[in-house]
């Protein structure tokens, strides 16, 4: 069952503000263990709405709390005038369980980057951070899917700040074992240099290379890069340009699929090991039961792998290899 429970920004009042923030610390608190619509003052001595939410629910401190079933669940704020630079919010779940918890940003309709997944195992706090730079008027909305429930707090945002580098195209193409990344700028103001990074999940990226700017131009320039030693899976990129006084900014993200290259779990029936033949450096074996949970992870392999799951009781698991599931038998 797919349940959505939805945080709203959206069209309450024009406040125009340079940032804008919500701690939830006014939350109301009569039937504050129910899910049931709530008014109440905000940060910014707004007024804020919620449906479907509940108010017992703590992190670093108050946080909106929302189900995993039923009725609508939204949060409205005014709407925010003056666009928007950084987003950030921290986030983790409600209560135990394993079902799925997945969020979603999206702004003025369109989703920002990828699903974000909330584990449902840690009770870690988490924190989104992310560039969104939207200029004019704006609507934020931040949904959660699934079948169980998430906390949400510390809702801040900057004002939107013009980039020094306008791009006018960004592209991204598979080619055998690479990853051609093209763009071009139609101007460009104190630009110093251009990163490129990429990702295994879209979220934390590293730096995989670097191409010198124009400085200052206003006519249109073109830059390619090539990946060619891609992850295996799904690779998100996306390009960080900085300025010659250090501040930066960053374009969307683009992804790519890149296969597994000749990797074997044999045997498929064993009484304890398990044998993994692969020629890829740095990957994750995850074994899951039937049930879903994760029941062993080996991180950071590189090459052929002798692996025991000797302790595991006899039944079917599922062996996870970057992209790529096997079903085993262990007796």
């Amino acid at each position: 069952m797919r349940v959505f429970f939805t945080l709203i920004f959206s069209t309450f009042s024009m406040i125009l503000l340079g940032q804008g923030s919500e701690d939830f610390l006014n939350l109301p608190t009569a039937s504050s263990t129910t899910y049931i619509a709530r008014s109440w003052t905000g940060t910014n001595s707004v007024i804020w709405t919620a449906e479907g939410a509940r108010t017992d629910q703590t992190m670093s401190g108050k946080a909106i709390c929302f189900g995993n079933s039923g009725i609508t669940r939204s949060v409205t704020s005014p709407l925010y005038a003056n666009g928007m630079g950084t987003l950030s919010f921290d986030y983790v779940r409600a209560f135990t369980g394993t079902s799925n918890r997945i969020i979603q940003v999206f702004v003025n309709g369109t989703q920002i980057g990828i699903d974000i997944p909330v584990s449902a195992t840690s009770d870690v706090i988490q924190n989104y951070s992310q560039p969104i730079n939207v200029a004019g008027n704006v609507e934020l909305e931040i949904t959660s899917v699934g079948a169980a429930q998430v906390k949400i707090d510390n809702i801040t945002w900057t004002s939107y700040v013009p980039a020094p580098v306008k791009f006018s195209f960004f592209n991204l193409e598979k080619s055998n074992y690479n990853s051609n990344i093209s763009f071009s700028t139609a101007s460009e103001t104190n630009n110093d240099y251009f990163t490129i990074e990429r990702s295994g999940d879209g979220r934390s990226f590293e730096s995989i290379g670097e191409i010198k700017g124009a400085g200052n131009s206003n006519q249109e320039l073109s830059y390619e890069f090539v990946d060619e030693s891609p992850l295996a899976g799904i690779n998100f990129y996306r390009i960080k340009q900085t300025d010659f006084d250090g501040a930066y900014s960053y374009t969307e993200i683009r992804s790519v699929r890149h296969q597994t290259k000749n990797v074997i779990v044999s045997p498929n029936r064993t009484d304890g090991k398990l044998n993994v033949t692969s020629e890829l450096d740095n990957y994750d074996v995850v074994i899951y039961n039937t049930g879903g949970q994760e029941v062993q992870r080996h991180m950071a392999l590189s090459g052929d792998q002798s692996l025991s799951i000797e302790t595991l009781q006899a039944g079917v698991y599922f062996v996870k290899v970057m992209d790529q599931t096997i079903r085993i038998l262990k007796f």
